[in-house]
């Protein structure tokens, strides 16, 4: 095998004036015009030899064969824009099915409804690379489909009539007319195989070698193969390296018939080139690695590829905050590629800081037009805690105050007999509690943030004894002194998040809930509530008498019964009253419904009410900015959704006789109530989880869950299984640890998530996403970049590498526009990503969790130079004409290095994923089998079996070895999926690529395919994962669910836990292989064959086998390997193959 830095390539002096037209009229000859003339040439030069010479009449043809051969695929296949794919595609019904078809590269743009995709490929069909008999047959796509005939040559010979490759006789005429010898051919491309000589990797137990293998994988899975003994090459990987052909495996075991010509191969080499455009691709390594993006990218969007957006941002009422266009763009996905530059301390925690994140456009900072598009908040990474809950909770409190004697006195309180005295008056209390979240797998550092959290359509009305207080019920909004009522519009509660009491930070670790509540008290009066706010810390100080707390918190009021002109409209003892007095053992009751009072119309909902509303702020005072917020209205439905409760729903609240009967005179009558408070309702905004929520959705594959703003219901009236949030009220019986209360554990004040918001059916962590520690090495990587984190439906999560079809959208749409613009934004990003970029490795990689630091300029030196391999060790240099200094020099100083790298590197072992082997795609799936996985606490977990780990490192364990602690592991850990599981997915991998065979780019295989049937629904490797069940030992069948509502409803089926960790995806499995994937070959093998015939008739054989190798550099030389081509030579023949290695066959080696 040649090492490809040293392979010649033009020589300096190659671009002398007139060699292109010779190059020209070279290849014209040579591939285009091959006259019968020619053909006979061979037989006339050694016509008159004796018998015994026949045999180099014989290898003369095979020789021809050859060239006539290399000239085929230089014509079908040497331009970027092909494709090479088997004849085994399809139902089987081909008879030749060995066969190398080429088709031009292509990709659709999206737009209207879907193409006929048969047709597509149909017409786009160059041909098959074989010989044949009939000028032009092999052009034709239905050649294949009849055998090769009689007389036919085997050049791979086969017992199984499946394996066998026969090839159709040229006949060669003599001087006479006669047949006097023949020639047939065939070529194989060999990154349909797995390659058997891929060096073994270096340092593979090094925390360096660990993370570069877990995000592009160094050497397939040989021992996991079950349908071929090839342990060996495992075992022996050392001595893989000096394999130079398929043969030679037996010399380290293999045994012949486990080294099926089909499935093994040596020495392969791509090129990284764009199949559906042409040209080279994009190193977005380089592009990502300097601070600033080049103009060309810096205003570019990725779904249109240009400056302007496939879709404008939203239009929205006047005074609503303003959403940015679905259309990510390139700067944001360049913020989340560098985002590990944020990372600090040994514990590689990111510090969530005011003073790195930008306010989003709002009332206050409105943003239109160009600027809007370009927006900062829309443009970088936003990291900030998720808010996972939102709660109020509504209790009533009783104590001694100075208003009960005001009520004595006006007799709407009894002072005797003495047994009967009111002792106390009545309180209304408000408990916000907010859990903040962690999606991430890395510690985030949290300062301040702060919440305006308006008021919800309660209204309410007490019993007191069985007796009805007031007859009409009380707004919320309403709950005023007579003084304040007239300021009581637009109000909210501003909620004041904090660490634990004396610390300036606190860390929230990797998936981790945290839950804070009041911890200092706050009245109605004065709007105190809104204007000095309320103190919000981690934990809960309950209720416990004169044993409480002093930082026992909450808002009070006691105007429990006023009406909507602010009168008091309560009725106790035959007098009007605003609150109620009780005595030791009153039973209180409770009725509430939702009703709005028509306070609270916000500008930013449209100028009206709604049901929820909250402004979410990180930093405090004049630093603090707004980076996002929940608004929800329920709409017609709210009074089916939120379901009145009578007296009976909810529990009735007996007056404890030990509160304490003195008053102070100290205006804080209200803050000790707070003491004896009981709680009687829980009203929660909460995020979709897979138990707990009442619009089931596929809940972290469809509903975003770490956007910071979420809006649904207002011009997004979608129903509500596609929302982020949900709003819904329950009756609340006690205080923790009973339940539905304030979920909170007894470790680090940590509330519930993923599973569920209550702690019988909730997990403490659970990440979602994760925050690179290095720079990505696989584009799988982008699957955790926010594409689609500005809050416009569909809320897709997850889109890079994924292909889940939007249940908003028809199957065979990707972009719907009507009253609003639905896009399909895993179609979109991976249909511009894939094919037209890759990730070199060569950036600048930080040193973090024992992995020393590592320079981009000192990668490529050190790489070029043959000293060390880049990161992803499947690249390989390529020199060319110039020395390895001249080619660092010439990168470093090239502002446009990112364009032009690719013509200096060669991939090593690339895969074709139009390969219909399933040996060949065991091996490819099991790569990493058994590499250990990288944990969140710095250790690592080895195990036997392939890591399937969507975070990098992972917060939680294998949800195989969890044990009984696998709820968790399945919302915060990774897989490990077994020889027999990977067989059965590349069985099925298999079936799925002769469906929908064969992909004219790398992105068609990878999406869904728009149209119809079950292909429509996902792309090929998420629907062989779900046929085998990949999942069922995770996921709990009684969450399954059918979608009901969207134009592709059935997309919106599925389980309510898909999208957790644990719940593997096609892009879990593809990070890591991404990197060596293609949908072409650029290196073949051509088994060609020559015979003559002697005048007796005898007939003389020869074999001949030549790999040939497509290099960077064009046939005419006239143009550069980065340009695209000016010469028509290179558009017609674009770049040249190189005979590699050449040998003669004997018949038994066929």
């Amino acid at each position: 095998m040649m090492n490809p830095s040293v392979i010649p390539s033009r020589p300096r002096h190659a671009r002398e004036k007139g060699f292109a037209l010779v190059t020209t009229l070279m290849m014209l000859v040579l591939l285009v015009v091959i006259s019968l003339g020619l053909l006979t040439l061979s037989t006339v030069t050694l016509r008159s030899v004796s018998a015994d010479k026949g045999a180099r009449l014989a290898k003369a043809n095979a020789r021809l064969a050859l060239q006539l051969a290399i000239g085929e695929l230089q014509t079908l296949a040497g331009s970027d824009n092909r494709v090479t794919a088997p004849s085994s595609l399809g139902d089987g019904s081909r008879a030749q099915k060995n066969l190398t078809g080429v088709w031009e590269g292509w990709k659709w743009d999206g737009q209207g409804s879907a193409p006929d995709w048969a047709e597509e490929k149909e017409k786009r069909f160059k041909g098959w690379l074989v010989s044949t008999n009939k000028q032009g047959g092999n052009l034709e796509q239905d050649f294949a489909k009849e055998p090769a005939g009689e007389g036919a040559i085997t050049l791979v010979g086969a017992d199984d009539s499946d394996a066998k490759v026969e090839a159709q006789l040229v006949n060669l005429p003599a001087a006479s007319g006669k047949p006097a010898g023949g020639l047939a051919w065939a070529v194989f491309d060999e990154s349909q195989k797995i390659d058997a000589s891929l060096s073994a990797e270096e340092d593979s137990d090094s925390p360096e070698r660990n993370f570069d293998r877990l995000t592009a994988a160094h050497e397939p899975g040989f021992k996991a193969v079950t349908t071929a003994y090839w342990k060996p090459l495992d075992e022996r990987k050392a001595e893989r390296s000096k394999i130079l052909s398929r043969s030679q495996t037996k010399l380290i075991g293999v045994k012949k018939e486990d080294a099926s010509f089909h499935d093994l191969t040596s020495g392969t080499l791509g090129l990284l080139t764009d199949v559906a455009k042409g040209g080279l691709a994009t190193d977005l390594s380089t592009l990502f690695n300097k601070e600033e993006l080049p103009s060309d990218y810096a205003s570019r969007f990725i779904y249109s590829g240009t400056s302007s957006p496939l879709a404008p941002p939203p239009s929205r009422a006047t005074g609503a905050n303003p959403l940015p266009s679905p259309d990510p763009t390139w700067a944001l996905l360049q913020s989340h590629y560098r985002s590990y530059q944020r990372l600090s301390g040994s514990d590689n925690h990111v510090d969530l800081s005011v003073s790195l994140v930008d306010e989003r456009p709002n009332i206050k900072r409105p943003v239109s037009g160009d600027a809007l598009l370009h927006d900062p908040s829309f443009n970088r990474l936003q990291l900030a805690p998720v808010i996972a809950k939102s709660q109020f909770i509504f209790s009533l409190a009783f104590g001694y105050g100075g208003t009960l004697e005001d009520m004595w006195k006006a007799g709407s309180a009894r002072t005797s007999p003495a047994k009967l005295r009111d002792t106390y008056m009545t309180w209304l209390v408000i408990d916000p509690v907010i859990t903040l979240w962690n999606p991430y797998n890395v510690p985030v550092r949290f300062s301040s943030a702060n919440i305006e959290l308006y008021r919800i359509p309660l209204a309410f009305r007490l019993y007191k004894n069985n007796v009805l207080i007031n007859s009409n019920y009380t707004r919320l909004t309403n709950t005023y002194t007579v003084n304040d009522f007239g300021d009581r519009r637009e109000k909210f509660y501003l909620l004041k998040l904090r660490p634990e009491t004396g610390q300036d930070s606190l860390v929230i670790e990797p998936g981790e809930h945290m839950v804070f509540t009041a911890h200092n008290w706050k009245p109605h009066g004065d709007q105190r509530a809104t204007e000095e706010g309320l103190l919000l810390r981690p934990g809960f100080n309950p209720p416990a008498g004169a044993s409480s707390s002093p930082e026992i918190g909450g808002i009070t009021t006691m105007n429990l019964f006023v009406d909507s002109n602010g009168v008091k409209s309560g009725i106790d003892y035959g007098k009007s009253i605003r609150t109620v007095a009780v005595k030791g053992g009153d039973k209180i009751g409770v009725e509430i419904k939702p009703e709005r009072a028509g306070n609270d119309k916000l500008e930013e909902a449209g100028g009206r009410e709604v049901t929820g509303f909250m402004k979410y702020y990180l930093g405090d005072g004049d630093q603090r900015k707004l980076v996002g917020g929940i608004e929800l209205d329920y709409g017609d439905r709210e009074s089916e959704l939120l379901p009145a409760f009578d007296r009976h729903d909810l529990p009735t609240i007996v007056v404890d006789s030990s509160i304490p009967t003195a008053n102070l005179a100290d205006g804080l009558a209200a803050q000790r109530a707070l003491r004896y408070k009981e709680p009687f309702l829980i009203a929660t905004f909460q995020q979709k989880t897979e138990r707990d929520s009442r619009f089931p959705s596929r809940s972290w594959v469809n509903n975003a869950p770490t956007n910071l703003y979420a809006t649904a219901g207002l011009d997004q009236t979608e129903d509500f299984a596609h929302h982020q949030f949900e709003f819904k009220w329950e009756p609340m019986f006690d205080w923790p640890p009973d339940s539905p209360t304030i979920e909170i554990s007894n470790e680090r004040n940590r509330g519930y998530g993923g599973s569920g918001v209550y702690a019988q059916s909730g997990t403490e962590l659970a990440s979602f996403s994760t925050l690179p520690l290095a720079p990505a090495h696989s584009l799988g990587q982008f699957t955790h970049a926010p594409l689609n984190s500005g809050g416009q439906l569909p809320l897709t999560s997850h889109a890079t590498a994924n292909s889940f079809a939007p249940p908003l959208l028809p199957a065979d749409k990707v972009n719907a526009s009507g009253t609003r613009t639905y896009l399909d934004h895993s179609w979109l990003a991976n249909n511009a990503l894939f094919d037209s970029n890759f990730l070199s490795s060569a950036a600048d990689h930080p040193a973090v969790s024992g992995i020393p630091a590592r320079q981009a300029d000192d990668l490529l030196r050190k790489f070029f130079t043959g000293e060390k391999r880049l990161p992803n060790s499947r690249f390989k240099p390529y020199l060319g004409s110039e020395s390895a200094e001249e080619i660092t020099g010439r990168l470093k100083d090239d502002e446009e290095s990112y364009k032009h790298i690719a013509a200096n590197l060669l991939l090593e072992a690339p895969f074709n994923v139009n390969s219909t082997r399933v040996a060949a795609w065991e091996a490819l799936l099991a790569s990493n089998s058994d590499a250990a996985a990288i944990l969140a606490n710095g250790k690592t977990e080895e195990k036997e079996g392939i890591p399937v780990s969507r975070n990098l490192p992972s917060v939680g364990p294998s949800f195989e070895s969890a044990g009984s602690d696998s709820d968790r592991a399945k919302w915060t850990g990774h897989r490990r999926i077994t020889e027999e599981q990977v067989a059965e997915l590349a069985k099925e991998v298999v079936e799925e690529v002769k469906k929908r065979g064969p992909f004219q780019s790398l992105a068609e295989f990878v999406n869904r395919r728009p149209g119809s049937g079950e292909t429509s629904r996902s792309g090929a490797l998420q629907s062989a994962i779900d046929r085998i069940k990949l999942n069922d030992s995770v996921l709990d069948p009684s969450q399954g669910f059918s979608g009901q509502t969207g134009a592709n409803a059935e997309a919106g089926s599925g389980n309510t836990a898909d999208g957790a960790p644990g719940v593997i995806t096609q892009a879990d499995l593809l990070t890591p292989l991404l990197p060596q994937l293609t949908a072409r070959g650029d290196t073949f093998v051509i088994r060609a064959y020559g015979e003559a015939k002697e005048p007796d008739g005898r007939k003389i054989t020869a074999w001949c086998e030549a790999t040939v190798q497509r290099f960077p550099e064009y046939v005419d030389p006239s143009d550069q390997p980065t340009a695209t081509p000016a010469s028509e030579v290179n558009r017609t023949f674009g770049r040249r193959f190189h005979i590699t290695s050449f040998r003669w066959l004997t018949p038994g080696e066929i």
